[in-house]
């Protein structure tokens, strides 16, 4: 009965790794496939400098947090 469970076992361990290997490289092939797709398409048009947004930044300074619970 011990060996039919470590049989059994090392059948998952092998099912696991297979679907897993599999899984992965579809994933590569997926992203590639995107990454050449997207390739061919026109390059995005630049952003002029009228829609850019002036503001202000202030920097706040936090209070260390203290650990003690007083």
């Amino acid at each position: 009965m011990r060996l039919l469970f470590g049989l059994l076992g090392l059948l998952l361990l092998a099912f696991l790794l297979v679907f897993g290997i599999f899984i992965g490289a579809a994933m590569l092939l997926f992203a590639a496939g995107r990454r050449l797709l997207a390739s061919r398409k026109p390059a995005a048009v630049s952003h002029h400098a009228n829609d850019v947004i002036d503001a202000e930044f202030h920097v706040v300074s936090k209070k260390p947090v203290s650990i003690n619970a007083k």
